[in-house]
């Protein structure tokens, strides 16, 4: 049996935010401030904009607090490793794509149209050009072989901001 996937050190950087947020960085693709809880970076990001503590480790929209910029970041849960991340408003969108050697096979762009807190109950898929070559990019730089997801929220600029990566199937797989 042959699988097609990272190997599992690829997979859980890709599944850490923290680690995740910096690789799209180093990568030149647009993700939000990101850093570690209890650190100087983490502070000085909540002292200058809105911020979201959430566990590094996480899905679901488990365990996630919002805070004012100005404000101390504070644990968001009772998980041990948090991130502080920049809070972009805008519209939340999803993927789900299939890559093969850093190729994009098939990539499914979708929306949330009902939500139970933070997940979706009911989607529809939509054409957003921006966010599936943001995508494609991610995946031609990385090499990636494998499932792979991102949660994104467009800015008012129109800008896709990835705030996550799954790497693993996620809804998108039904379309």
């Amino acid at each position: 049996v042959r699988v097609f996937a990272p190997p599992v050190d690829q997979l859980l950087a890709l599944h850490d935010k923290q680690t995740f947020a910096a690789l799209a960085h180093g990568l030149g693709l647009t993700v939000p401030r990101t850093a570690a809880l209890g650190t100087s970076d983490a502070e000085a990001l909540a002292m200058a904009c809105d911020y979201v503590v959430k566990p590094a480790l996480s899905c679901s929209g488990r365990g996630i607090a919002f805070g004012a910029a100005g404000t101390s970041p504070r644990p968001a849960s009772s998980d041990a490793r948090q991130i502080v991340q920049q809070r972009i408003t805008g519209d939340h969108f999803s993927t789900f794509s299939i890559a093969h050697a850093g190729r994009v096979a098939t990539t499914v762009v979708y929306r949330g149209l009902v939500m139970s807190g933070t997940v979706a109950v009911a989607i529809e898929r939509v054409e957003h050009p921006s966010i599936a070559a943001w995508v494609s990019d991610f995946v031609a730089k990385t090499g990636h072989t494998g499932f792979i997801s991102f949660d994104f929220i467009v800015d008012g600029e129109g800008c896709p901001q990835a705030i996550e990566c799954n790497p693993r199937v996620k809804s998108g797989v039904h379309f």
